[in-house]
């Protein structure tokens, strides 16, 4: 039912607050927690979308080679069809050391989306905004 959907989404938000009480530095509870905002509707929770950006934000503070954390944010931010930013989150991936196998995902999502940013810039010079 829709209350066992809210009484559920309470009790993991509350379980994910423990857990940052426990280990306030550790970046995979913002992590889980953007992921778990990001999955949630508008109903329950009103700006969810705004609160899944700002966890994955905040995990990316606390550890800025969080693999899983940038890349599960840059596919967010690509399916808000914000493909500037989740590219810049990879380009900032791109220059942190990290494993081939990251580096690899990182270069080919940034290499599917930068086609759709240039097409993009190249419209909008062509089309000055009418006043």
């Amino acid at each position: 039912t829709a209350a066992d959907k809210i009484t559920a989404y309470h009790d993991g938000l509350q379980l994910l607050a423990d857990a940052q009480a426990a280990n306030p530095a550790w970046a995979d509870i913002d992590h889980k927690r953007a992921k778990f905002y990001a999955r949630i509707d508008e109903v329950t929770e009103p700006g969810h979308e705004a609160l899944a950006r700002a966890s994955w934000l905040k995990a990316l503070r606390k550890n800025p080679l969080h693999y899983h954390a940038r890349e599960e944010y840059a596919r967010y931010l690509i399916k808000q069809g914000r493909v500037d930013d989740a590219y810049a989150v990879l380009q900032d991936g791109l220059h942190r050391p990290m494993t081939n196998a990251a580096r690899a995902v990182f270069r080919d999502l940034s290499n599917q989306i930068k086609p759709l940013i240039d097409a993009t810039r190249q419209h909008q010079q062509e089309t000055p905004l009418q006043k």
